[in-house]
């Protein structure tokens, strides 16, 4: 099974509430502190001769109350054994205050830990469906307000000769490598999953198999804040890589020839009123659009401009142009 690797959160990511953590009160501390204040009223008490200790006490006796007064050292033990009461009362209160919070943090710990699991493709360790779709509604929430996302829809070119040349067990591996290698180099505004029926929670081998084969093992989702500008260039640093790390390693590490990765993708836009089937349908049809028959690293886009519906010296204008000139556009 692939390791999960961590990355910072999006900020804008939502996510699901964990259980309320019972607030831990240090009360050890102020148990502490009491007592070297009872230690230094005993030591005063101790230290002053009784002449003076009878003056105190007579003072302070007849301003409060009209009983004749006790004598200081009487006094002395009755306040000890109160603050010695109280000591023990906040010092049992404090440990068990210390393992209900101890207790809380491991099931908040437990709780995220099982939330990552199933929102996690046990194949290659990036995150799954069941992500994506929570994703795809927040965007779409987003959307309302203005902000804009972008829907990314790969396919790996080739992929099921790989498997008919080397076995399926083989293609795991590129498949958990490619993956793996995008998910670690993107950047904060952009998000990976990988595309299948759903979550597959059985760890068994055999199961696994079937479920890389036939729940679309070769293509992957991408999901990137901002306009089409920012989902293009995506995709030309993601063709970079393919070309200069993917398809090396590959051919030099995992399998015995050359094995060049290339791939189609299909880009849209995510409406505010999309649902999560519409959202991919959509996607996919771009992505069918792009890998027609005979095709080669092709790319479609909704809106279909191009590098001239923008002025020469904009930012737009230079990804356009890269696009085309890497990809194959329809």
């Amino acid at each position: 099974m692939a390791d999960i690797t961590e990355r910072k959160d999006d900020p804008g990511e939502k996510k699901e509430p964990p259980p309320p953590m019972i607030p831990y009160i240090d009360l050890k501390t102020l148990h502490k502190r009491l007592v070297i204040i009872s230690a230094v009223a005993g030591a005063a008490v101790v230290t002053i001769p009784e002449d003076q200790k009878r003056e105190i006490v007579t003072l302070l006796w007849t301003n409060t109350v009209s009983v004749p007064p006790l004598p200081l050292s009487v006094i002395a033990v009755v306040l000890l054994s109160i603050f010695y009461v109280v000591n023990l009362l906040l010092y049992n209160i404090s440990s068990r205050e210390k393992a209900a919070w101890q207790l809380s943090k491991a099931a908040d710990y437990t709780f995220r830990k099982t939330q990552k699991m199933k929102e996690t493709d046990i194949a290659t360790g990036i995150p799954n469906q069941i992500k994506l779709a929570a994703d795809l509604k927040f965007r779409a929430s987003l959307a309302k307000g203005g902000k804009q996302s972008q829907l990314i829809m790969i396919d790996l070119d080739n992929f099921r000769k790989l498997n008919q040349l080397y076995n399926h067990q083989k293609g795991d591996e590129v498949i958990s490598y490619v993956a793996q290698s995008i998910y670690n180099t993107m950047r904060r505004n952009e998000e990976i999953y990988r595309h299948s029926a759903g979550f597959v929670p059985p760890m068994d081998y055999t199961f696994r198999r079937v479920y890389r084969k036939y729940a679309g093992g070769d293509e992957f989702i991408f999901l990137i804040s901002g306009d089409e500008t920012e989902a293009l260039g995506f995709l030309v640093r993601l063709q970079s890589q393919f070309k200069q790390e993917l398809t090396p390693h590959i051919s030099g590490h995992l399998l015995p020839e050359r094995w060049p990765l290339q791939f189609h993708a299909g880009v849209c836009d995510v409406d505010e009123d999309d649902t999560v089937e519409q959202a991919l349908g959509r996607v996919s049809e771009c992505l069918r659009l792009a890998r027609r028959e005979g095709s080669t690293s092709r790319v479609f886009w909704s809106s279909r401009k191009t590098a001239k519906d923008f002025p020469e010296v904009s930012f737009q204008h230079q990804i356009y142009k890269k696009a085309s000139a890497e990809f194959r556009i329809e």
